[in-house]
């Protein structure tokens, strides 16, 4: 079975995974993460925001030809929010179809990739519907300055239900030493990995949001935007002879910043920070050679 998920795959991997920069591509990912705060914020009655976030995304490379690649990334979202009680609590869902054209040049080290992204977001009371769509789109160019430094750039739009969001990145894949490598787009995530043993990776990831929710109340254009920073320490385990990397992860919220508009009024909240805890599975193909695993490749 395992041959058979190599032999559909690998012939179009490779070249998406050398634009991502990164030396693995997950084609599956289902992932857990628990938000709790501490006793301390609860027994001094802050502004409580816990919960739960559950995603599973799937990612599925076509290749073209040897310059053209379309990628399609269907992926599925729950996020409570569970409150005090000047706030209720609160359910979303998030459907969302990326679908990335990815362009080769004649140098074989650039490359832009060009995303349209249709997002579904929107309490779970809420069906699907043009009020509750969000459109965006994300382009990005990429240039391999050696085999172990690639240089990114790009900018991404989305529809928020705030106002239309427009954000510059900027970013590096290095390879710092035989164990230590950086990947970053900023301001969206930072990831800096360390192999502990071939089959035993561990290291710090970042990662920035800014999101928008249709919420359900009196009017038809009320909305709940989650704005915050999620810094985690993780171990990933690659399963020997095996395509599945089993990952976990500890960490902590900052800079948590809760909006509702209701009835054309915006209410605020500053929620206390959560320790946060993850789990997960994903199936997962390495493609560098400088990545260091147990599998075969």
């Amino acid at each position: 079975m395992q041959k058979l998920i190599q032999l559909f795959f690998i012939l179009n991997i490779v070249s998406w995974s050398c634009l991502q920069g990164q030396p693995f591509v997950d084609i599956a990912n289902f992932q857990h993460i628990a938000l709790k705060q501490s006793p301390e914020s609860v027994a001094k009655k802050n502004t409580v925001a816990e919960g739960s976030w559950d995603l599973a995304l799937l990612n599925i490379p076509l290749k073209i030809d040897s310059s053209n690649l379309l990628v399609i990334s269907p992926g599925f979202e729950y996020r409570s929010v569970i409150n005090d009680e000047t706030n209720p609590d609160a359910f979303y869902r998030t459907a969302y179809l990326p679908v990335t054209y990815v362009r080769t040049f004649k140098d074989r080290k650039s490359k832009l990739s060009l995303t349209g992204i249709y997002r579904f977001n929107a309490d779970t009371r809420l069906k699907f519907g043009s009020n509750n769509d969000q459109a965006g789109a994300l382009a990005l160019f990429y240039h391999q300055h050696s085999a172990k430094l690639t240089y990114k750039a790009g900018l991404y739009y989305n529809q928020e239900f705030f106002k239309d969001q427009w954000i510059p990145f900027l970013g590096v894949d290095y390879h710092i030493n035989d164990r230590l490598m950086l990947f970053c787009l900023l301001p969206r995530y930072l990831m800096l990995d360390y192999t502990l043993i071939p089959s035993l990776h561990s290291g710090f990831w970042f990662r920035g949001i800014d999101e928008s929710y249709r919420y359900r109340t009196n009017g038809p254009n009320d909305y709940f935007r989650v704005t915050e920073g999620y810094l985690r320490w993780y171990i990933d385990y690659y399963i020997p002879n095996t395509l599945l990397v089993a990952s976990m992860a500890l960490g902590h919220t900052a800079q948590r910043n809760y909006s509702y508009e209701i009835d054309g009024e915006i209410y605020k909240t500053f929620p206390e920070g959560t320790f946060m805890f993850q789990a997960g599975i994903a199936l997962r193909f390495v493609v560098d050679p400088l990545f260091k695993t147990q599998r075969k490749p």
